[in-house]
């Protein structure tokens, strides 16, 4: 419920003996305040404005209550003590000032003495509702165990909150490895077999599924490969005087081959000579996003579906135009759930957008700004073409 609404003139009404109702209004919104301290429901909700059948001219408080509240406004609503039974509304002439008039509504259900149970309404749906009790205990003893186990349920509600996302993240990466999977071309050349080795090696460090025996030897190589190869990277571009276009060049070039005996990243040209790289798994994502993508290339996904992360290398001096984006749309949509879909949303980003968030799973980015949207065709894109002059589902 939010501060300052004003109340609106001769709209005080008492539904029934246990409710006061006030209709609330803002320059752009209006709602309606319902007090209520019927013995089983007392409560304070802003909700729908009372059935006109049911406003009751019989109550003399409702026409006490306009006369006090006119033209003010309500400045707070608040409890005046942490977990008390009384709530307070503050009204002022206008806000920021100090409050002329209060309302205070009490919201403790009163109980009969030694009550097996209570009958009250949901606030949500309206229908009864049945709380079991002990007739042991007093009334007050009743609600102090009905609170903390509110509180316990909440705390409850905030430990399993970060475990649910977790959960959800991790649904979210092995939809996207089924993906990999059910879009890898059937045949056993060298480099399927390269990129069924990738995605196996990533659920192993995923933790998914458990190594292979020969698994252990192999990573201790694989691990060996990497480190070697990147101080060749190192001592090639300081040879090269530190040059960015070398080291950016010896990125690309290690990428679209492959490390470690990899498949290596699908590689196209623009129709205006850009080069467009696709990862084929989610590690390869992972490496094309955040080690080869540098800031001002341009970075594209289809929008809520698991796909392939798709990069436009752009070279300083240039841009490229709507024909070369149209081009690395259509492929981001080809190698993405959305093949069969007909049409699919990308979201186009740079690359110095985007951030790997922790806990993050191989090939999850964060995007904290998009540059554009493109309705993409997939089966407009150069891998389609080629798919159906060569009969497979992959270039």
């Amino acid at each position: 419920m939010s501060p300052s609404y004003s109340v609106a003139r001769k709209r005080v009404v008492q539904p029934d003996k246990f409710t006061l109702s006030l209709r609330l209004r803002t320059p752009l919104a209006q709602g309606w305040l319902h007090l209520s301290w019927h013995p089983t429901a007392a409560r304070v909700t802003m909700g729908q404005p009372p059935y006109r059948g049911d406003v009751s001219e019989a109550f003399s408080f409702a026409a006490q209550a306009s006369a006090q509240l006119k033209g003010l406004v309500l400045l707070s609503a608040r409890l005046p003590a942490p977990w008390e039974r009384v709530v307070q509304l503050d009204f002022g002439a206008r806000p920021g000032e100090a409050p002329s008039k209060s309302v205070f509504c009490e919201v403790m259900a009163k109980l009969q003495p030694n009550a097996s149970q209570l009958e009250a309404e949901d606030w949500d749906t309206g229908k009864p509702v049945v709380i079991a009790l002990d007739p042991l205990k007093t009334p007050m003893e009743q609600a102090e165990g009905l609170f903390k186990r509110a509180r316990k349920l909440r705390r409850a509600v905030d430990a399993v909150a970060p475990l649910l996302q977790a959960a959800q993240q991790e649904a979210e990466y092995l939809e996207t490895v089924e993906l990999e999977l059910a879009q890898m071309p059937p045949g056993g050349s060298e480099q399927q077999l390269a990129a069924l080795r990738e995605v196996q090696d990533e659920l192993v460090e995923s933790k998914v599924i458990k190594p292979p025996p020969e698994a252990a030897l192999s990573a201790k190589a694989a691990a060996k490969g990497r480190k070697a190869q990147k101080q060749q990277q190192k001592s090639a571009a300081a040879r090269a005087g530190g040059s960015s276009k070398a080291g950016l060049n010896s990125s690309l070039a290690a990428a679209a081959a492959g490390s470690s005996g990899g498949a290596g990243l699908r590689q196209y040209e623009s129709p205006g000579g850009f080069t467009v790289l696709v990862g084929r798994n989610n590690k390869q994502n992972d490496v094309l996003s955040h080690q080869v993508a540098k800031p001002g290339d341009i970075w594209m996904h289809v929008r809520g579906m698991p796909g392939s992360h798709t990069v436009i290398r752009v070279e300083a001096g240039r841009e490229p135009d709507q024909g070369d984006l149209q081009f690395a749309a259509d492929l981001a949509a080809w190698f993405s759930k959305a093949r069969d879909a007909g049409k699919a949303d990308v979201i186009v980003a740079r690359a110095e957008h985007l951030k790997k968030f922790k806990g993050a799973k191989p090939g999850q980015v964060l995007v904290s700004k998009e540059e554009s949207n493109i309705v993409a065709r997939p089966d407009n894109s150069a891998a389609a073409q080629a798919a159906s002059v060569l009969g497979s589902r992959d270039k």
